[in-house]
């Protein structure tokens, strides 16, 4: 499960805003997945630089943060009911997991 996103830089820091309005800055976003096949296995991800963050802005290709629901967690909704669980983005050790989106 993907969020779409905007994503700016301000003041030379990355931040990602999502669709609710909720604004993640440069300390929590950390690595990127790789591709769809391989959101949910951190052995895949990689470290977000600020080459990265460069190529999203000049290339205006799209972010999207990889989110964790009752299906891709279930440890983590152990005590909420199914189709209850808001999803939320996921975190490898202690920051978000994107997803580098390149324009078609």
């Amino acid at each position: 499960m993907r969020n779409e996103t905007t994503f700016r830089i301000v003041d030379g820091r990355p931040e990602i805003e999502t669709d609710d309005g909720s604004v993640y800055g440069h300390e929590l976003i950390g690595y990127v997945a790789p591709d769809p096949g391989v959101f949910y296995d951190p052995s895949h991800y990689r470290r977000f630089t600020m080459h990265d963050a460069n190529f999203i802005v000049e290339s205006g290709a799209g972010v999207e943060l990889v989110m964790d629901d009752e299906f891709t967690s279930p440890e983590d909704y152990s005590s909420v009911g199914l189709y209850e669980g808001e999803p939320k983005p996921r975190m490898h050790r202690g920051r978000l997991v994107i997803y580098i989106k390149q324009k078609p």
